[in-house]
């Protein structure tokens, strides 16, 4: 192994240096190491560093994709890599065809990052080789996507990944620089032929258009990485003016519980709509992405402000947004954030015979149980079948004091939104409704 003193100059080995002195003792530090140059070239001078830092536990994580005929290979080269290092190594493989709908880059990316989390622990760091061309790459990807702040700041230098920390030491550092320290070290890494087909986005600009452009402005990385920071920087406000706008826009916990319904979240949508349209988008992707969800074009964020917010007939319930696997919808000065899922279920037309074992409602996904009718305060004859349907139009229930009420109307004092009205079943004794399951039950002793 080529010793430290020698490579001291380099910008790896000085980003590196940098880089661990912000690292807790005690910790876990791992490696995403696909056994290619940039890879190859963290590891072995993360290794050295470590021998001045014995507190720290190091440990390579490869990502078999499988997606290439050479991928056996590339595990065998970085079992023998890594032992020659004297490195722990873990080998996961993936399945990329789960994610295809994202199409070939996002897919692997994908799983690749799902296998990383499986391995994290907390307060661990995984460490990823991007460098200063990763980031120029990206930048012009995300430009030519229509990206704004967010997409355009790039690729972070740190962030919070599964349960530790995400880091890009370095990012700081170029191509030619990691190079220039493998050729320094005499290293063996794997060449993946895949990084020369042009009709993947990031390579056709790696190696037909970016040389290029570096023809005729020279100082290309330098200043996209500066364009990256400053929208980074942009970026970082702007989600502080969503975080703030978001906080706005909520009910207090005890109103949001009652007005879920089943949504995922909700937000006072009068007060959404007060902010105007750019703060609106704003607050909706920062909205959007803590609840774990895919982001949101800017046309679905125009239809949601436009359709759901602006349009009177929206308070009624019958608009929708759909994104992917999850929709907007409103009613009255709620917004809800939806699950897919949250059609209108099949019509339930059955009978719960004595002695009421449970009965399981597939259609709507509820147990009805004498343990849950004694909570709701139902009583009734137990000698006699409940039928249980779904809404069919102008119901009515008898309350204690308030006499006769429409079902519907109580829907509506409560909140339920249109969509979610099939999921609270009826239950009828003798031609009678005695319950509305979950919401109210009927004054039987009238």
């Amino acid at each position: 192994m080529t010793s430290l003193p020698s490579l001291h100059n380099e910008p790896v080995t000085q980003a590196l240096t940098h880089f661990l002195k912000r690292v807790p003792k005690t910790r876990r530090v791992l490696v995403g190491y696909s056994g290619g140059v940039d890879s190859h070239v963290l590891l072995h001078s993360l290794k050295q560093h470590l021998d001045t830092r014995p507190d720290l536990d190091l440990l390579a994580v490869h990502i078999n994709h499988g997606m290439q005929s050479q991928s056996g290979d590339w595990v065998n080269h970085c079992k023998n890599q890594c032992r020659a290092l004297e490195v722990a190594l873990t080998c996961i493989d993936v399945d990329v065809s789960l994610y295809q709908a994202q199409g070939p880059e996002a897919s692997a990316r994908m799983a690749r990052y799902g296998a990383f989390a499986t391995v994290m622990r907390e307060g661990d760091y995984l460490l990823l080789a991007q460098h200063a061309d990763d980031q120029v790459e990206t930048f012009l990807l995300q430009a030519l996507r229509g990206s704004g702040p967010d997409g355009l700041a790039s690729i972070p230098q740190q962030r919070t990944f599964a349960m530790g920390h995400l880091c890009r030491p370095l990012l700081g550092c170029y191509r030619s620089q990691i190079e220039h320290y493998a050729a320094q070290a005499a290293l063996h890494w794997i060449e993946d032929p895949s990084n020369d087909d042009t009709m993947l986005d990031r390579n056709y600009l790696r190696n037909s258009v970016i040389p290029l452009l570096k023809d005729r402005w020279p100082s290309l990385n330098q200043t996209i990485s500066r364009a990256a920071s400053r929208c980074g920087a942009a970026s970082s406000l702007l989600k502080s003016m969503a975080q703030d706008d978001l906080d706005f826009s909520r009910y207090d916990p005890a109103e949001q519980d009652q007005l879920l319904h089943g949504s995922i979240a909700v937000l006072n949508a009068t007060r959404l709509a007060s902010l105007g349209e750019e703060r609106v988008f704003n607050t909706l992707r920062l909205w959007v992405r803590e609840n774990g969800l895919a982001l949101p074009g800017l046309e679905h964020l125009k239809q949601v402000a436009n359709t759901l917010l602006q349009n009177s007939d929206a308070i009624s319930g019958r608009g929708v947004v759909h994104i992917d696997g999850y929709g907007f919808r409103r009613y009255q000065q709620v917004l809800h954030l939806c699950r897919l899922e949250d059609q209108v279920p099949d019509d339930i037309d059955t009978v719960w015979e004595p002695p009421f074992a449970p009965l399981h409602l597939r259609a709507i996904g509820i147990t009805l149980d004498l343990a849950a009718c004694q909570s709701m305060g139902l009583v009734f004859d137990q000698s006699t079948p409940v039928d249980i349907t779904t809404r069919r139009g102008s119901e009515v229930i008898q309350l204690r004091g308030r006499g006769h009420k429409a079902i519907k109307k109580l829907f509506q004092e409560a909140g339920v939104p249109p969509w979610r009205r099939q999921r609270y079943p009826l239950m009828y004794q003798r031609d009678r409704v005695i319950a509305i399951w979950g919401l109210q039950v009927a004054d039987t002793d009238g």
